[in-house]
């Protein structure tokens, strides 16, 4: 059996959707059936076997771009969903996997789902987020808006399975009696790091991964926070992702000497980057695509064994529990100062034993070879549907 995998973007790193795409292809080859995959770009030169292909482990890999990520031109990211359609139905006139999962990338789907039916082959959607038009640009105003909205009302519809990462987008699919299931953000078992020791500094190390732009994370009350309250510790927070100036841009106001931006990170260096932290840090606001998202980040805080603070959104409840692997929080600054209030006077005689809760948090909930049979079991499913509709 072969299943082929396609995406926007770049493959297997840079960013937190390859991360999900590359797990969850170990999840399906781990149970023995071979992958393909068809990105936009690949990671580094290293892997490329020829000007549009490449392997990564198990992985063949077939490209729209003849550029590395790092190489990409305005030009290229304008073409590349036109390049990815060509680059579908070339593959596919050479080769017949089982089945196509199609990543839900609005600015192309359209094009994909159109091509895949020609050749009746039975599709499987991994769906990740349900926006709206507050996560827009010039909300709905903005054309990619209306790409989306088309999608998610129409395409998503049409396919035959669906890999949700969330118990909200899996209620949405069953509801409309298509095949479903949940599979949450994913790690590698060797990624896991071991239970961290409290530092000798004499500081706490917070960290926030992701970004900031159209709201996605809030990190204004927790700045607020940090610059005007007296802690018997010194805090820090590193920023990974957005600059200094963005921040800035973005909060209409100076940050203090206590927050650390340090820009974008190559994701390979992210776990590095982790093990001289303490705590990982998740504030989104109360909203859908709050709750129909899963923060990648809290599955990088976890299997680096940083306790995580974080407001509960979505389905981070399943996993974040409070005193025992974390901290719950209120999106508001008395929350968030008694929670740090909290975390300073307990950290030296807790931090230990919520670090080791936090990895095995991950092993027990994230490890991609978790979710093999599930994934196996409805990839079989949509296919033995597809063969009987086919017969009939």
């Amino acid at each position: 059996m072969r299943v082929l995998y396609v995406l926007s973007a770049m493959f297997p790193y840079g960013r937190a959707y390859s991360s999900r795409a590359l797990n969850i292809c170990r999840s399906i080859n781990a149970a023995g059936i071979k992958v393909d995959v068809l990105a936009d770009y690949i990671s580094d030169s290293h892997m490329k076997t020829s000007k549009k292909t490449a392997v990564f482990e198990d992985f063949s890999i077939f490209l729209s771009s003849v550029h590395v990520a790092k190489e990409r031109t305005v030009l290229d990211k304008f073409l590349a969903p036109l390049k990815s359609s060509k680059s579908l139905n070339e593959y596919l006139k050479h080769n017949k996997p089982d089945c196509i999962i199609l990543s839900s990338s609005h600015d192309r789907f359209y094009k994909w789902i159109r091509i895949v039916k020609k050749h009746k082959i039975p599709i499987v959607l991994e769906s990740c987020e349900w926006f709206d038009y507050y996560n827009f640009k010039y909300g709905k105003f903005n054309f990619r808006y209306h790409q989306f909205m088309s999608c998610w009302n129409h395409h998503f519809q049409k396919v035959d399975g669906v890999i949700s990462i969330s118990r909200l987008i899996q209620k949405h699919f069953t509801d409309l009696n298509i095949d479903t299931i949940r599979v949450p953000g994913l790690c590698s078992f060797l990624d896991c790091s071991q239970p961290k020791k409290p530092r000798d500094d004499k500081s706490i190390k917070m960290v926030f991964i992701g970004e900031i732009f159209r709201n996605k994370d809030d990190l204004s009350i927790l700045i607020e926070t940090i610059s005007n309250a007296s802690f018997s510790l010194p805090i820090e927070l590193h920023v990974f992702g957005p600059t200094k100036v963005e921040i800035e841009r973005q909060l209409g106001r100076k940050i203090p000497n206590s927050v650390i931006a340090h820009g974008y990170v190559d994701q390979r260096k992210i776990n590095m980057l982790l093990s001289v932290m303490d705590y990982g840090i998740i504030i989104r606001p109360i909203r859908r695509s709050s709750n129909a998202g899963f923060p990648t980040k809290l599955v990088e805080y976890f299997s680096q064994g940083l306790p995580v603070i974080a407001n509960l959104t979505g389905d981070i409840e399943l996993y974040l529990k409070d005193g025992f692997n974390g901290f719950v929080i209120q999106n508001n600054i008395d929350s968030i100062k008694k929670t740090i209030e909290k975390i300073v006077a307990n950290h030296a005689k807790s931090y230990f034993e919520m670090s080791k809760n936090a990895i095995e948090t991950a092993k027990k909930s994230f490890n991609y070879q978790l979710y093999s049979c599930d994934l196996i079991k409805l990839i079989r499913e949509v296919i033995k549907k597809s063969n009987n509709q086919a017969i009939e």
